[in-house]
């Protein structure tokens, strides 16, 4: 599983942006929260891009450092090719695509790392290492890696299933990103729900999943990882 590295963005799809927005510039909150939690926990190698582990607000955008003749073809080039897309039929608003030889379109793309000691930037990193912990220490998930066992997948609804077994443990990853769902968990003992998206500590809103009698019961956008017993 470790020969393959994945991602939920990365400096290619940010940077080709117009803009430069980053996933958490148009997802909620919560549901950036839920996808991390498949980032961190699959046993494959996860990537993060720079910033992402606080949900970083600045932009990457394109830019570019080059010779005079080259650059004014760079900038011309870049604004060009958006004008294939609907939202940029305009010529006025294909101006305002950051110029890349420009100074200031590298500046804008600077990390602001305040961002990551304070606030909810400061929940997000507490969320990614505690995630990092689990992925480390659980012994299942580490077995996974080790040995690339299958993984047993279904679908409820707009939430992902992914149940783990190995040696005398099983673990659940449910991610949820669409409304309430609840479904049945009829093999485990003793099943634990260990840590969830909507944990206030991590800048979470919205109720907790619960586990009663077999059934689980997962919120609206929201993730969370479960052990048990086969």
């Amino acid at each position: 599983w470790q020969a393959y590295v994945y991602c939920l963005q990365n400096h290619d799809q940010v940077g080709n942006r117009p803009f430069g927005e980053r996933m958490n510039a148009m997802a909620s909150r919560a549901d950036m929260l839920t996808a991390t939690m498949l980032l961190l926990l699959l046993p494959h190698t996860p990537l993060l891009f720079q910033g992402q582990e606080y949900l970083a607000s600045t932009p990457f955008l394109f830019f570019t450092d080059h010779p005079t003749t080259l650059a004014t073809e760079v900038t011309v080039g870049r604004r060009r090719d958006f004008a294939q897309f609907k939202a940029f039929e305009d010529e006025s608003l294909r101006e305002s695509i950051p110029d890349p030889q420009d100074p200031l379109t590298f500046a804008r793309s600077r990390l602001d790392r305040d961002e990551a000691r304070f606030g909810l930037g400061l929940l997000a990193v507490d969320f990614h290492r505690q995630l990092l912990h689990i992925r480390a220490t659980d012994p299942v998930l580490r077995a996974y890696r080790e040995q690339r066992l299958p993984i047993e997948a279904k679908t409820v609804s707009q939430a992902g299933v992914l149940r783990f077994t190995a040696g005398g443990g099983r673990g659940w990853l449910v991610v949820n990103f669409g409304g309430e769902v609840a479904f049945c968990v009829d093999d485990t003992q003793g099943g634990e729900i260990l840590l969830h998206t909507n944990e206030g500590r991590f800048g979470g809103i919205g109720g907790a999943p619960h586990l009663v009698d077999g059934r689980l019961t997962v919120p609206a956008s929201c993730a969370l990882w479960m052990t048990g017993k086969p």
